[in-house]
């Protein structure tokens, strides 16, 4: 897991490492569904200080992203995102309604974001890329593991 805190000043300039220290909502990779839930005790919310005014969802929540997975409808309000290790139930309720109805055809997620509320215990659907990279293949999707990833140690 990538940590942005472990970033230096020197590298990403003074403005952009006090913005991502001070005002970014708490984020997470990880690198597979069986991991986030194994882990997910350890993500921290997004404290209020941290929080933007145009961004006040993500106030006491976190940002969590995965490589890919599959996705089926469960019903209007609720979906299922899954890769080869487990499976997560995400609600659509603050996606885009023209994104909402995109699901209903797709069945391949790349980089879905999630918006993870830690004190109900719940998950958001909040974004995904609609494009597959052409160098994407199916093999993507069975989210083995990289060797080296640290899991949800860290937000960035």
């Amino acid at each position: 897991m990538f940590n942005y805190k472990d970033l230096s000043f020197k590298e990403v300039g003074w403005s952009v490492f006090i913005f991502l220290h001070l005002r970014a909502p708490e984020s997470y990779e990880a690198t597979t569904i069986s991991e986030f839930n194994r882990e997910r005790g350890g993500v921290e919310p997004t404290k209020i200080w941290k929080v933007p005014l145009t961004c006040q969802l993500f106030y006491n929540r976190a940002l969590i992203v995965f490589p890919a997975a599959s996705y089926n409808q469960i019903n209007e309000d609720k979906g299922l995102i899954t890769d080869s290790t487990s499976h997560l139930e995400v609600y659509l309720k603050l996606l885009d309604e023209e994104w909402k109805s995109d699901l209903e055809t797709r069945t391949k997620l790349v980089k879905p974001l999630i918006v993870y509320d830690p004190q109900e215990d719940i998950s958001f659907l909040f974004y995904y890329e609609r494009e597959m990279p052409e160098e994407e293949s199916d093999e993507s999707f069975s989210a083995v593991p990289c060797r080296g990833r640290l899991g949800l140690a860290g937000s960035y």
